[in-house]
């Protein structure tokens, strides 16, 4: 009688350590599936010198695009190397984004304007998708990030 029941106890646990394999890859196929690799890369063009710095702001929706930095998904600033910039925003979901930055040259964090309101530093958004008056719309600018590496250039534009 010892016998039969250590011979089912034995094989009770192969099944039972398939089971266990078997859920234990799942886990790992669903941890892989939720981990977002994409990566967005942003280079910014035709600075008109290299002082200062590049501020970018990243949306996933209309609401505060572009002038609410609150609002935004990513922040960052970078230095300006040859008057040109460039961001690696890395571990992206794909989906529709925008994207606003502005040439700070004097470190103030802020884009400056006259007393027109008109900004007297340099300003862009994705799509180079600058209005004559008022800001651009998040339709405009939007764009969509897909799987793996993504590469957008905006041109620096100034008043």
């Amino acid at each position: 009688m010892n016998n039969r029941i250590h011979c089912v106890i034995h094989y009770l646990k192969i099944p039972v350590l398939i089971v266990l394999c078997i859920s234990f890859n799942a886990l790992i196929i669903v941890a892989q599936t939720n981990y977002n690799n994409n990566t967005l890369t942003v280079k910014i063009k035709n600075l008109n010198n290299s002082k200062g710095k590049v501020a970018l702001t990243l949306y996933n929706s209309p609401i505060g695009f572009p002038d609410t930095p609150k609002k935004a998904i990513f922040i960052q600033s970078t230095v300006i190397k040859d008057n040109t910039a460039k961001f690696q925003i890395p571990n992206l979901k794909e989906g529709v984004y925008a994207v606003s930055v502005i040439h700070d040259e004097n470190n103030n964090n802020k884009l400056d304007v006259n007393f027109v309101g008109i900004p007297t530093e340099g300003l862009g958004v994705s799509n180079d998708a600058l209005n004559k008056f008022g800001p651009p719309k998040f339709e405009q600018a939007k764009f969509k990030v897909l799987k793996g590496t993504n590469l957008i250039i905006i041109n620096m534009y100034y008043y």
